[in-house]
């Protein structure tokens, strides 16, 4: 459910970012009338942040089993970032990116099911596998790759320089985690 509820406010959050200006795809400004995409980013990351956490706090209990290093790192690193992002209302336009990338999760949770119910050899397991390698490749390669050039190219700057005065910092941290994510 929850992957679901991020793919598509991931999606509505994405589109509608896409089509403003970049100063609102970079900033949370209360004064642009644009705000409500960012804040509406924020709000849906939330559900986000928990699934993360549970899924973090799981992967560790379970730990080899569901995961090693690489996965309990990759959670801890989005939560981060997203925590990141939310608190100084940097980016929400790499919310929305994060958040449309659960639609990978999707199939993977299909074939979670059909592996625990006995399904490893059918059919309808490798048509998901298929599912979760396409979804994977356009939101979490082509589409997240795209949107990091946006972000080097012409979001960063646009978050130093007046009027948004960005800390250098935060915006530089959140360009190398969006980077290496």
């Amino acid at each position: 459910i929850n992957a679901s509820w991020c793919t598509l406010a991931g999606a509505y959050l994405t589109r509608h970012l896409a089509s403003m200006p970049d100063e609102s795809a970079a900033h949370v400004d209360p004064d642009d009338p644009n705000s409500w995409a960012g804040v509406w980013v924020k709000q849906a990351a939330y559900p986000f942040l928990a699934w993360l956490a549970m899924d973090l706090a799981h992967t560790a209990y379970h730990f080899p089993k569901l995961g090693g290093a690489d996965a309990l790192a990759h959670h801890a690193g989005f939560i981060a970032l997203t925590v990141l992002q939310m608190s100084y209302d940097l980016l929400p336009v790499a919310a929305a990116w994060l958040l449309l990338g659960e639609l990978s999760t999707l199939p993977l949770n299909l074939r979670w099911f059909l592996l625990q119910h006995g399904l490893g050899e059918s059919r309808a397991l490798f048509c998901t596998n298929i599912a979760f390698a396409l979804t994977f490749l356009l939101v979490r390669v082509a589409f997240f790759w795209g949107g990091v050039a946006q972000v080097l190219l012409r979001l960063r700057p646009l978050l130093l320089a007046p009027p948004c005065h960005a800390p250098r910092l935060a915006v530089d941290v959140l360009c190398v985690a969006i980077t290496a994510a």
